[in-house]
Formats: C-alpha cells, structure tokens, sequence
C-alpha cells in the first residue's frame, strides 16, 4: 500500500467497519489495513490477533500498538470467554464490545474473523484495541510552523535537511536550494568539492552533509531525479526515505533536532501527504524532534 494512502483517514473514529471497507477500495489484506492504521494513529489503540488453542480459550498472538500508547495487552494473554473475539466465530463476522481485559483498562474491541492458520479449524480473529476515553496519551508529532528553516528554532544541536537534484547544475531559481547557496556560499563550495570537482553527479538516495556554525549542520538530499518543468512527479519518494533514514542517523549520533520546509513540494512536485508520513516513519515516530517550516 503507498505511503499517504490514509492519511486522510488518520483523525477518524477508527472501527472494523472502517478497515473492512476500506481493504475493498485498497484490495489488501484485513491485517495490512489495520497495521497502517495503526501506523498513522494518534490516539491510544493497538491492533491485535488473537486465536484459538485446545481448550477453546482465544490467546494474544500479537499486538502491535499506536506509537506512544503503553497498551496494557500482551502476547499470550488469555481473552476473557465473555469477550466480543468468541462472537467473530466465521471468517468475515466482525464483533464490538466494551471489555476489560485487564481489571480497571477499559477498552473497545472492534475484531474479525479470518481463516485459521495452516492446519487450524477454528477461524483466528483480529482486531483492533481502543482505550477508554481519557486514558493518559501523547504521540510525537511533526512540529509545523511559519517561518524560515534557516533560522531553526530550538536549543541544541540542529540538522537543517534539505532536497537536492542528481544533476550537476549550480542551484538556481527560488528554490530552498539556492537560497541556502545564496545565504551560505561556503556550504554550495563544499558541495560542489565533493561532487561537481570530482565530474560526479549526486546520486538518488545519497546525503552531502555541511557545516553551517553555531551548531547547526545541513544534509542534502539527493532525492529530485533533474529539474526543470514535468509532466511528473520529480521528487523520488523511495530515495526520500533511504535519505531521511541517513538523516535520522546523524541526528540521533549528534543529538540534534531536524529542521526542514516542506522538502520535495515545490519543484519536486510531490504530494505533502505522502512526504509527512515518510518524515513521520522515519525520523518523528524513531525519536527525532522534527520541525518543518512554511514560508508565511
């Protein structure tokens, strides 16, 4: 399933009903929908399976939670006879129930029936838990501002990332690129150094870093297949998220926050949809503070 594919569904009433229908629209399995709700889920849900051993008692397989939620269910827990999961007995039933699984952790169970697992008879169930209302939560987010990503805010160390194209042309137009090279000529020179002086074009997925001062470092990404107008989509998501990932690694290594505009929007041409969730997967949800700037 494409990253960005439901985002748009990440602030709705998360349900069964929901993943079974939108499984149809996506033609992917109950189990992927589900994972990528959780995935994208801000509010304190897990999505679990559960099936049957010898003596009829449903047990956890496994529980995936939303980033952030402490879920109080664990694999190898007994579900209690009473619960909803005993109800989605036929592949395709779904059941509901408000159940405490663990004494004073009230939750909804939203489940499904699947086919059993190689050998088995009885149907394995998956589902999805949501805790009660008021329930103590708080996921990281992307932090969103108007302002300039070359004035990171914030104490500490900061990692300024950027886009670049795999060519060997000078950074022009009015692009974040060419303002960088513009306001800081000497981090362009230590670019081109690497690069352009050794007649090598940057390839897709590789990161140039460079030194701003004042503890502030620069990474540009090479993530733009050319430039110039397109009747499509420049920005190479795939090579997007292997740079993010390099990122995330010098970020953590040095303790620094990210800082960034909305990189692969302008003359990328990508979607902000699909590149926050990447910017999500791979730096917010795996511990680095991330702030992303808008031109006011």
């Amino acid at each position: 399933m494409p990253s960005g594919s439901f985002t748009q569904l990440a602030g709705e009433r998360l349900s069964i009903q929901k993943v079974m229908d939108i499984r149809k629209e996506y033609d992917v399995s109950v189990e992927a929908c589900l994972i990528r709700l959780i995935k994208l889920a801000r509010t304190p849900c897990a999505a679990f399976c559960a099936s049957s051993h010898r003596n009829g008692t449903y047990r956890v397989d496994y529980v995936i939670p939303a980033l952030g939620y402490d879920c109080p269910i664990s694999v190898g827990q007994a579900v209690p006879v009473t619960s909803a999961v005993a109800e989605a007995n036929a592949i395709g039933f779904t059941a509901v129930g408000m159940e405490e699984w663990v004494a004073g952790k009230p939750l909804r169970v939203e489940c499904v029936g699947l086919a059993p697992y190689p050998g088995g008879l009885v149907p394995r169930v998956v589902g999805l838990l949501i805790a009660a209302e008021g329930t103590a939560y708080h996921a990281p987010e992307i932090t969103e501002v108007d302002g300039d990503a070359l004035q990171p805010r914030g104490a500490g160390p900061k990692l300024i990332a950027h886009v670049v194209p795999d060519t060997k042309a000078k950074w022009g137009g009015n692009g974040f690129a060419s303002q960088l090279r513009r306001r800081h000529e000497s981090v362009w020179d230590e670019f081109k150094r690497e690069t352009l002086d050794r007649n090598q074009a940057p390839g897709l997925g590789q990161v140039y870093f460079g030194i701003l001062g004042n503890d502030v470092q620069v990474a540009h990404m090479v993530a733009q297949r050319g430039i110039g107008p397109s009747a499509q989509t420049r920005l190479r998501y795939a090579a997007l998220a292997d740079c993010l990932a390099k990122v995330r690694e010098t970020a953590l290594a040095i303790g620094a926050s990210v800082h960034m505009p909305r990189v692969g929007t302008g003359h990328g041409g990508a979607s902000w949809e699909v590149v926050r969730e990447l910017i999500a997967e791979e730096l917010v949800d795996k511990g680095v503070p991330t702030t992303v700037y808008r031109r006011p």
